[in-house]
């Protein structure tokens, strides 16, 4: 299931960018992100519901049932996508390969997953384990505590088309770093209030992430530039950060893990203002 995740971005983004104007695609890419937080809020309230009546495979089946819905939807009224990107040959990723704006990207969306992705997989325990909560009303609470994304996206998307994408993440990366902090460092009182805040400012990366990451390496070669940066930048931050998480909370405390974590946000601030394009 993995493997077939990571099918879809590459082509998806490479559609986006093929239909709208280069200057309308912070606002493009904002909408487009209505959906995975969309989904974050959804998962775990439909989790806990449809677990009401169903068992857990039977929630796997729902969902594997909706993605092939969407899939042949697609395939029957979709637009776009009719064009081939460039090859992955030796020679189109050395191009991405020797530009160093290709690896600032791939860490800045890794800490992007990180602030997201990461620190909500591990949300439900640090909040049950540390703070006391039962599991449905943790599940809850960070599903709420998602609902500001949808609207928090389009805005990040205006921002990035109004300051400039490499502007936009200097800023959501050193606000997303301390409120990552101060979630971690958060008392029972005051925990809540972080988790609610920290997601409202973690979302508008990646209006401005994609629109920047559109700008790297030649021209047709949009779909290698998120095909090469998603990868790495999942497998840390999807992945090695909420083992970190997790590992830390073993050995020390799940605070701990996230104020790690929300410390190595902060730093994308540094790395963003070190962003050139060609």
């Amino acid at each position: 299931m993995g493997v077939t995740t990571g099918i879809y971005l590459p082509s998806g983004i490479a559609v986006i960018s093929n239909l709208i104007e280069p200057r309308h695609l912070g606002k493009a890419y904002a909408v487009h992100e209505l959906a995975p937080n969309l989904g974050l809020v959804a998962a775990p309230l439909l989790a806990e519901a449809l677990m009401i009546w169903f068992s857990w495979k039977a929630v796997l089946v729902l969902i594997g049932a909706a993605a092939l819905v969407a899939g042949f939807g697609f395939l029957r009224v979709g637009r776009g996508g009719d064009f081939t990107g460039n090859p992955p040959g030796l020679a189109a990723i050395k191009d991405f390969l020797v530009d160093p704006a290709f690896w600032i990207m791939s860490m800045l969306f890794a800490l992007g997953i990180s602030s997201t992705l990461g620190v909500y997989t591990m949300l439900p325990l640090f909040l049950v384990n540390e703070h006391g909560l039962e599991r449905d009303l943790a599940n809850t609470v960070v599903g709420l505590s998602r609902i500001s994304g949808l609207f928090m996206a389009l805005a990040g998307g205006w921002a990035s088309d109004r300051f400039g994408p490499r502007n936009v993440m200097i800023a959501v990366f050193l606000l997303t770093g301390i409120t990552t902090v101060l979630m971690g460092a958060a008392s029972n009182q005051w925990v809540l209030a972080a988790v609610f805040v920290q997601p409202l400012l973690a979302v508008c990366f990646f209006p401005a992430g994609f629109a920047a990451l559109s700008r790297i390496g030649p021209e047709g070669s949009r779909n290698l530039a998120v095909s090469l940066t998603i990868p790495i930048a999942f497998l840390l931050g999807g992945g090695a950060v909420p083992s970190l998480i997790g590992y830390m909370g073993d050995m020390v405390s799940f605070a701990a893990g996230i104020l790690l974590v929300g410390a190595a946000i902060t730093g994308g601030a540094l790395l963003a203002g070190r962003l050139r394009f060609r």
